[in-house]
């Protein structure tokens, strides 16, 4: 990161720090290519409990690390407003930044000069896991959305968690409409919230908003929603609800998809994203610099909930190659393409781990679902009664560059991934200002 940055050295050696921690003791020499969750101070989980704690309604003491707010005062903050941008990877936003002066001095001066710092993202590394978690500060481990595609034993289904349909029949929904509050069992965090007489505001695409399942799930308790159009109309959006807001003790959460979207479409870097990436910087900073909006009370933070990276290598568990594989699994491929999880038959375990190193462990590695789960994984808290079920026997975790389907389920034709655990998906921006 350009030394323009007050804090240039401590995202370095944030940075240093989350490639150095190691969970799992793998069996392939690509190891250390592995950047695992930090659940502990420095990942998106602890951005809900650090916002509670600002708001005066703390949900524990699983808040930012000290270091990422450098030498800025936090004192007299009553409102907390969050800038979600869906697929912003930390590593591709330094690199952007480095070539891209302009794009430099937006973020100098969206950031007060001070740049920005790594976070962590979850496991999987991918929206319908990371939401849950920014929605109730619990790990996934604890609240269960443990993948994109889970096997549901309770509706003895295999189910796309985005649109709570089942593989092969979208037609129908899965869950019912009266499970959907409870089916997360964490406590939503605007319903937390609440309690301390701390009102939520969300402003996400009216195409998301209130539509269903995931929208039940994560919003439970947000007590004002504001829609977009999905073009420009987002930033008068976003500058009309803060200055309702202005003055006020409150929670502002906006979601926003397009580098997500465009990364899906052209691939992990292109013009395109670049463009985006810079417009969003940009725009964020004409609506912030607006003294309409200002009222000497505000945390403004702008994060991600997953990086992206090409996977262009397919390991599919149908080919020839699998067939060992492939005779003992009891259902399909579940989890993600980039963090996927085996359902086996009882007692054939250690031979498929083997089997996935003998045949794949250049680009494939294989651990035992209780091993993963006990090395914190999926985070250190008390794990949901349905978690080990849905993750199954095995997860597996692919190099770089490599995705693993089973394309007797279905085939995605995606241009980047996430879910892994590649620095690219897994490193995630943290910036913020004061209003």
């Amino acid at each position: 990161m350009s030394k323009n940055f007050a804090l240039h050295q401590t995202a370095d050696t944030l940075e240093t720090e989350l490639r150095n921690q190691k969970l799992l003791n793998l069996p392939v020499d690509w190891g250390d290519e592995i950047l695992y969750p930090a659940y502990d101070g420095l990942s998106i989980r602890n951005v809900p409990h650090t916002i509670g704690q600002l708001l005066d309604a703390p949900l524990d003491d699983a808040v930012l690390d000290n270091r990422v707010w450098g030498d800025t005062n936090l004192d007299g903050v009553q409102r907390v407003v969050t800038f979600l941008s869906d697929g912003l990877g930390y590593l591709y936003l330094r690199e952007l930044m480095d070539e891209d002066p302009e794009l430099e001095d937006t973020i100098l001066q969206l950031t007060d000069g001070r740049g920005f710092v790594p976070l962590t993202s979850i496991a999987p590394s991918t929206t319908a896991v990371a939401l849950p978690t920014l929605w109730t500060g619990a790990t996934p481990a604890t609240h269960g959305m443990i993948g994109t595609s889970l096997f549901l034993r309770e509706y003895s289904t295999y189910t796309n968690m985005l649109f709570n349909k089942s593989i092969g029949n979208l037609m129908g929904s899965v869950i019912p409409e009266r499970d959907f509050s409870s089916f997360v069992p964490s406590r939503s965090f605007a319903e937390h919230l609440t309690d301390y007489r701390v009102p939520t505001h969300l402003l996400m695409f009216k195409g998301y908003l209130g539509n269903g399942f995931l929208s039940a799930v994560l919003h439970r308790g947000v007590g004002y929603s504001y829609a977009h159009g999905g073009y420009s109309d987002v930033w008068v959006r976003l500058a009309e609800v803060l200055q309702e807001t202005v003055g006020k003790r409150c929670y502002v959460h906006i979601y926003h998809s397009p580098v997500d979207s465009l990364s899906h479409l052209y691939g992990a870097k292109n013009q395109y994203i670049h463009y985006e990436i810079k417009e969003q910087m940009k725009q964020l900073l004409a609506v912030l610099s607006s003294q309409s909006v200002k009222d000497g009370q505000t945390l403004f933070m702008l994060i991600a909930d997953h990086g992206h990276a090409n996977a262009p290598d397919r390991i599919d568990l149908q080919d020839d190659e699998a067939e060992f594989i492939r005779r003992q699994m009891r259902l399909g491929l579940t989890g993600d393409m980039r963090l996927g999880h085996l359902h086996l038959q009882n007692d054939t375990t250690d031979d498929v781990i083997h089997m996935v190193h003998t045949q794949f462990g250049d680009r494939l590695a294989a651990v035992e679902t209780s091993q993963a789960i006990d090395a914190g994984l999926f985070g250190h808290d008390t794990v949901y009664s349905e978690t080990k079920h849905r993750l199954g026997d095995v997860v597996l975790i692919p190099r770089l560059g490599t995705q693993v389907i089973d394309s007797s389920l279905y085939v995605l034709d995606l241009e980047s991934w996430h879910g892994g655990l590649s620095p690219e998906e897994m490193l995630v921006p943290f910036m913020y200002t004061r209003l």
